[in-house]
């Protein structure tokens, strides 16, 4: 029998967008016999492997990345590993040297995107020519969106026979429509990192256009993050405190409950690498605005099951906003499409089928 080595930065307890892709992974196929999970996270899931005691968070990503290049072989060897699979992107592993054994690389988002798109993180264009590198010497990529795709063999001249395409994906059981929870009137809903990446200033400032054309549009705001303070700053200083509220982090169930109860969702991001705030909202039946950027647009066809518009014009994104609260029967036509869209692409059980058919390969 075959022993997979999955290899991993973000598992459980869950960081980000990773993890939660790893947990459902684990919870359908990988406590079985044939796999082993390899993170720095202290757990007692079975098939667990903790690598490396770290006592702080700063830089942790990297430096596991990094102490992990003189270990893969050795764990390669004790655990007679016949394929590792390496969860990579920004935040995930970097591997420099070709192991022996068969060798898969998940890639969310890509360094490239991130100093193309982002002023302050030019300098991760050397990180982009070491993830280049280890793309070059993968036996086999899989990318969860068109866009990941396309960014692979445009800019990491990756072969298209080389890469699978296998979206990331929602757990419907846990998010889902809920028929009996009262929507509240006017009420949008953002959540994700406050970072600017995620277009949560981009957001506020649209409010206050919104505000204009619904004096009593509610915006409320789940996660954390650096900006909070700069955020709350802003909200004072323009007089919008009884329209947007920060909520902070809020576990799972009672986000079910935010998607059920907001009218629309927000995405405004910069780049994604799927956007799994996308696919959750749409599992519960709430329409998404969004940005038409790489990750959302593998999603959402605008004017279909959800609506895009592009990043930072306030104007355009103001003007969905109002149109769509003033109109229920586009929130509905856009309800029924988006729920279709995560049953038909972004169900579980395919994405599970897909994976070990990649394995058995």
């Amino acid at each position: 029998m075959k022993i997979i080595g999955i290899f991993t930065y973000d598992f459980y307890p869950i960081i980000g967008g990773q993890g939660r892709h790893l947990i459902e992974l684990y919870h359908r196929i990988y406590n079985k016999n044939g796999f082993l999970i390899f993170s720095p996270n202290t757990n007692n899931l079975k098939n667990h492997k903790t690598l490396f005691n770290f006592t702080t968070k700063l830089g942790e990503n990297i430096l596991y990345s990094f102490l992990l290049n003189f270990k893969i072989k050795r764990l390669i060897k004790k655990y007679n590993l016949d394929i590792i699979h390496l969860n990579c992107g920004p935040g995930g592993i970097l591997l420099l040297k070709k192991p022996k054994s068969k060798f898969i690389c998940t890639v969310v988002h890509t360094y490239y995107q991130q100093q193309k798109y982002i002023p302050s993180q030019k300098w991760k264009y050397l990180l982009y020519l070491l993830e280049k590198r280890m793309y070059k010497n993968a036996d086999k990529l899989i990318a969860i969106s068109e866009d990941t795709m396309k960014t692979l063999i445009s800019n990491y001249e990756v072969e298209p026979s080389k890469i699978d395409l296998i979206y990331s994906g929602v757990n419907i059981n846990k998010f889902r429509k809920i028929d009996n929870i009262k929507k509240i009137k006017h009420s949008l809903l953002f959540v994700g990192r406050l970072d600017k990446r995620k277009g949560i200033n981009f957001l506020l400032e649209t409010i206050l256009l919104v505000k204009k054309e619904i004096p009593n549009i509610k915006l409320f705001i789940i996660g954390c993050g650096k900006m909070r303070k700069k955020l709350e700053r802003f909200v004072r200083d323009n007089d919008i405190e009884s329209n947007v509220k920060f909520l902070g982090f809020i576990p799972d169930s009672y986000l079910l409950r935010w998607y059920n109860r907001c009218q629309i969702t927000i995405v405004p991001s910069l780049f994604e690498g799927l956007g799994l705030t996308v696919i959750e909202s749409l599992a519960c039946g709430t329409p998404v605005i969004a940005t038409n950027v790489d990750g959302i647009r593998s999603i959402i066809k605008h004017n279909e099951n959800g609506i895009l518009v592009e990043y930072n014009n306030k104007k355009e994104l103001a003007t969905y906003v109002v149109k769509l609260l003033n109109n229920h029967h586009l929130r509905e036509e856009l309800s029924a499409q988006g729920l279709k869209t995560v049953k038909e692409i972004f169900n579980w059980d395919k994405i599970t089928k897909q994976i070990i058919e990649l394995y058995k390969k």
